[in-house]
């Protein structure tokens, strides 16, 4: 998998390399797919507890994206936990 430990990586590490915010967009909705996918996949799994933190963490990056580079509104209360 080239380095990357999950599926979803690759799609995640692809929308933070883009520099151009046109297929930023598109990179982060292929990344989330990715996301979701691995965890309908990952439900009721005993696999589940080793990659929750790491997609935890997929999601703060995804929202510091959304609303940081591409300027997205969002709720100043929600982004105090995606600050770290």
């Amino acid at each position: 998998m080239g380095g990357f430990l999950y599926s979803w990586q690759k799609p995640l590490q692809e929308a933070i390399d883009e520099s151009d915010l046109q297929k930023l967009a598109q990179e982060l909705s292929a990344a989330e797919t990715a996301i979701f996918v691995r965890m309908q996949e990952l439900v009721g799994s005993p696999e589940a507890g080793k990659e929750s933190e790491a997609i935890r963490q997929a999601g703060k990056e995804i929202l510091k994206i959304q609303t940081k580079r591409l300027n997205w509104p969002f709720p100043s209360e929600m982004m105090s936990d995606c600050t770290e």
